[in-house]
Formats: structure tokens, C-alpha cells, sequence
């Protein structure tokens, strides 16, 4: 059974405007995912949160094993999902490469 990211959080920007998002997602191969939705209803708040650019004020993110964000557990790994990704970015690899690279890996 492939990996599941599990992720349920609130990003709250101002009193009044918050974004919830509670969302399950199988990984493997040949799988693409669309997040869709009107301008302004929270598709980029989502993938920063899932990134690691922005903390939710409540909730948690998880892929699998791994615990990416817990606010109730006080864990936020948050920088070292970032660090990760800017190794990879200096790998000087192409994002087809990194792809190709992962889907190798994980076989």
C-alpha cells in the first residue's frame, strides 16, 4: 500500500477570513491530483501549508509515518521539509528528473 497524505488544518489570515482544509491522498504511481476552485478560496494557502511556507493555526499534516506539522503535538518540521526541497532544487536536476529520480527510488 502506497503512502497516504493525511491533512487536516486551519490557516486563519485575518479574524473572519481562515481557510480549512481536511483532505486524504493516496501517492503512487501515475497519479495526478487537480485542487481547483473560484480565486480567492484558499488553492494557494493549501499547497504553502502543504509545502511549508505558511503554519496553520490549528491542525496537523502528515505523509505516511512522517509528521510534517502537529500544532496540538507542537511539532512543526516545517523547515526541514523546505531545507529538502532547496537540496533538491540544487541538485541542478529538472523537475522530470527529480520525478524520474524518486519514482526510481521508491521501486
Amino acid at each position: 500500500m502506497a503512502d497516504r497524505l493525511i491533512a487536516s488544518f486551519l490557516r486563519q489570515h485575518a479574524p473572519g477570513v481562515s481557510i480549512r482544509a481536511d483532505l486524504e491522498l493516496e501517492a503512487g504511481d501515475n497519479r495526478v491530483t487537480v485542487l481547483f476552485g473560484p480565486s480567492g478560496s484558499g488553492k494557494t494557502t493549501i499547497l504553502r501549508c502543504l509545502a511549508g511556507l505558511d503554519r496553520p493555526q490549528e491542525g496537523f499534516i502528515r505523509f505516511g509515518e512522517e509528521v510534517w506539522f502537529d500544532r496540538a503535538a507542537r511539532i512543526e518540521g516545517m523547515e526541514n521539509l523546505r531545507e529538502a526541497a532547496l537540496r533538491k532544487l540544487a541538485d541542478g536536476l529538472t523537475t522530470y528528473e527529480e520525478v524520474a529520480r524518486v519514482t526510481v527510488d521508491t521501486e
